[in-house]
């Protein structure tokens, strides 16, 4: 028996409903995998995107929100540093700069100025602590080195004389040649009772074109603890020049004069002495009544900046000056990037 073209294509066994049905199941599965591999391409090269987007850089990270929001933060932190007066704002200013430690500790400036605030403001103790702090975080070896230098300071301040000399042996293995390295050298050395050690060092050290105010002092100091009144009187009065606003200068300067025979010398330094004294402790008495009340009244405002005029710190006594006759907002204060809670520190003996 003969079959039809139709008739021979088809499967002798199966009707031609069922034999159709494998071909169209191959097609739907061919285009189902199609699709399937499309979208899996389309993932794969989205994640690639985000990948490539975020490993761009440091600076393309803080466009995720938390980053972003992070360093805003940082950025606000940073602009109330700048504008927070330290005798006015110490407690405000120094929870911005802790903050500011804690979020950048690889910054070296917000460590200088939280322990110049607590040095400013005499507490030694916190100043040692911020220092230890600071050392120990992921900072630039020559920060680190002044950073410690300035525990090394603080260290002989509070007396303890054995945690000094282990700084100071370390800042000289590391090399340390500052002109303040040697101060503190001498310092520790005074403090040990070796005097005449300290004067030969710190005379070999520090040329006399290199040497300040605080180095003449220290050599005025060396030469009086040896009974070289002469010689001391020079030297202070090397300092004094330099550093007028020096109250130690002025006591050691009367006490040469009185030792020397020289009764109007002696009037004369004492006398300034006493009126660097005042000042600073009417300056002192005056900030810690405006941190307990708050405010003062404009003689007490006329009195703070007449003894901010007599320790030198022209800034201050003109800031004070104005407040005498109008309020000046927060943000027109002197910024005080020293730090220091007693803006008259800067003319302080070192």
């Amino acid at each position: 028996m003969s079959l039809s073209k139709d008739e021979g294509t088809r499967s002798p066994h199966l009707p031609e409903s069922q034999s159709a049905q494998p071909a169209a199941m191959s097609s739907t599965w061919r285009r189902r995998r199609a699709a399937f591999a499309l979208a899996l391409g389309l993932a794969v090269l989205a994640g690639g995107a985000a990948a490539l987007y975020f490993r761009s850089g440091p600076d393309r990270l803080t466009d995720r929100p938390a980053e972003r929001s992070t360093t805003e933060r940082i950025k606000m932190l940073a602009r109330q540093a700048e504008t927070l007066e330290p005798s006015l704002h110490p407690q405000e200013l120094e929870a911005c700069l802790v903050e500011l430690t804690e979020a950048r500790p690889d910054d070296p400036e917000w460590w200088k100025r939280l322990a110049s605030l607590h040095v400013g403001s005499q507490r030694s103790t916190d100043a040692v602590a911020t220092y230890r702090r600071a050392l120990d975080a992921p900072l630039p070896a020559e920060d680190s080195d002044r950073l410690r230098l300035g525990l090394a300071a603080q260290l002989i301040e509070i007396g303890d004389l054995p945690a000094a000399r282990i700084e100071i042996e370390r800042l000289r293995e590391l090399g340390m040649h500052h002109p303040q390295f040697s101060v503190c050298v001498t310092r520790l050395l005074r403090l040990e009772g070796k005097s005449a050690e300290a004067l030969e060092y710190l005379t070999r050290s520090i040329p006399p074109e290199r040497r300040d105010a605080s180095v003449f002092l220290m050599l005025g100091l060396l030469e009086f603890d040896l009974e070289h009144f002469a010689a001391a009187r020079d030297r202070l009065a090397e300092s004094a020049r330099l550093n007028p606003f020096g109250e130690l200068a002025q006591f050691k300067l009367a006490e040469c004069a009185r030792l020397l025979g020289d009764a109007e010398k002696e009037r004369e330094h004492r006398a300034r002495y006493q009126s660097l004294h005042t000042a600073r402790s009417e300056i002192s008495l005056l900030t810690m009544r405006l941190r307990r009340d708050g405010s003062l009244d404009a003689d007490q405002k006329r009195r703070l900046a007449e003894s901010y005029a007599a320790v030198g710190n022209d800034a201050q006594s003109e800031f004070w000056s104005k407040q005498t006759q109008t309020e000046v907002p927060a943000g027109d204060q002197p910024a005080g990037r020293s730090g220091a809670s007693s803006p008259d520190r800067s003319h302080r003996d070192d």
